[in-house]
């Protein structure tokens, strides 16, 4: 009944956790892709385990079959979860795929540890549902393990070997999963031969598993987040620079002597332009890209207010109907003016910005025909517009996967481009 009980446990266990793997929001996909495999072969090692319980001793030939079925997923299941758990290892601390040998012993050992196995379901040397449907232990019913225990070995020297890679509550779930089952081998090899033990220690290593690892990414996700907002507000403080301000509230406070309507107008891009960027701190997802266009034109307005002739901004808008991460185009068209235009030997210059739409992705450029500079000269020499292009790329690679190319020739000018990738499903 003790028996029957654990089994049962262990099933509603691997259904909550292959629902919460499936569906949680804190587990990334390649840990909730591991859970799944693993609640799912934990699922039919239990339902097994329960099944050879309920059926075993009773008479029928119908029965005999389904008893050697279930005896024989109880025993390669263990092996099936120990390849899993080393696989999730091996996705952590192999990134580049260095231990291939590793990962193809691996499955060797597995297909050897079942080929095993199913082999004893004729020669009964593990095992054998003799005719009163009772299944007997073989001589060589130890061996039924020795694969699981060379896997937690192998797992062991590359945990040791690799711990800097792991955070400490992956070397816990790591650390755990080579302990509890190990202690529960030993125990059914040599003490508890008739129960569930294994399946138990599986599901209690699988719970505490999926407990430390949401709460270790759960734990990166708020840092992530933090970084986020912080990142915000650098990019907000890049954008709104003193002299801007400084520069703009003169202009406007000179055309209110002159020209009161036009005063009111400057006054109102002004107010949108601050705004905008007070808004982006709280906007996590990519806007449309004609809201950040509609920034950049009043940004560009109040500049035409203080420079008139000297600066011409042209658009060149050839798509529009996509997604761009806030505050990435007006930095680039702020640099363009401040170190294209106005650099320029006579303070005179064009600024054009263009869109392109490609099979695979949108571009975004801005383009100016001023002096042009050695791009990686950029973080000694200015270092406000370093701060702004290392914002920019930073949002792009986290809001999007986007990348930041930047083209200058000195005595030419320069193109900065934003590069999003296409993704046809949003």
């Amino acid at each position: 009944m003790l028996n029957q009980s654990v089994a049962l446990a262990c099933i509603v266990l691997s259904l909550f956790g292959i629902l919460q793997s499936a569906f949680g929001t804190r587990v990334d996909k390649n840990s909730g892709r591991h859970f799944i495999f693993f609640f799912s072969v934990l699922l039919i090692f239990a339902s097994a385990d329960l099944a050879t319980l309920l059926i075993q001793g009773k008479p029928g030939r119908e029965l005999r079959i389904v008893l050697s079925m279930t005896s024989y997923f109880e025993y390669c299941s263990p092996s099936l979860l120990a390849y899993i758990v080393s696989h999730y290892l091996l996705s952590i601390v192999d990134a580049k795929h260095e231990l291939k040998k590793l990962r193809v012993t691996m499955i060797v050992m597995v297909f050897v540890h079942n080929l095993f196995i199913t082999v004893s379901q004729y020669t009964g040397m593990i095992y054998q549902v003799n005719s009163l449907n009772v299944v007997n232990i073989g001589k060589l019913y130890s061996l039924a393990y020795v694969m699981n225990a060379a896997m937690l070995i192998i797992d062991f020297v590359l945990l040791v070997r690799r711990r800097g890679m792991l955070s400490k509550s992956e070397k816990i779930v790591f650390g755990i999963f080579m302990t509890v089952p190990s202690v529960a081998i030993i125990l059914r090899i040599f003490a508890v031969k008739d129960g569930v033990i294994i399946v138990g220690a599986m599901a209690l290593t699988a719970f505490v598993m999926y407990v430390f690892t949401l709460s270790d990414q759960t734990e990166r996700y708020n840092r992530q987040q933090q970084q986020n907002s912080k990142l915000k507000i650098d990019i907000m403080l890049s954008q709104i620079q003193p002299h801007f301000l400084y520069n703009s509230l003169l202009v406007i406070r000179q055309i209110c002597l002159s020209d009161p309507t036009k005063a009111a107008s400057a006054i109102d891009d002004f107010a949108k332009y601050l705004r905008h960027n007070m808004d982006s701190i709280t906007e996590n997802a990519p806007i449309p890209f004609e809201t950040e266009l509609k920034h950049v034109r009043q940004y560009v307005q109040l500049q035409q207010l203080r420079f008139e002739d000297d600066l011409d901004v042209r658009y060149d808008i050839e798509c529009s109907d996509f997604r761009i991460p806030t505050l990435t185009l007006q930095p680039l068209v702020e640099n363009a003016i401040r170190y294209g235009v106005r650099k320029s030997e006579d303070g005179r210059g064009t600024v054009t910005v263009r869109t392109r739409e490609y099979d695979d992705r949108y571009e975004v450029s801005v383009i100016d025909d001023g002096p042009g500079f050695v791009p990686e000269s950029v973080p000694q020499d200015k270092e406000n517009a370093s701060l702004g292009l290392r914002n920019v790329r930073e949002r792009l690679e986290m809001t999007c996967g986007g990348e930041l190319v930047i083209d200058s020739v000195i005595g030419e000018g320069t193109n900065a481009t934003i590069v999003l990738p296409r993704n046809e499903e949003e």
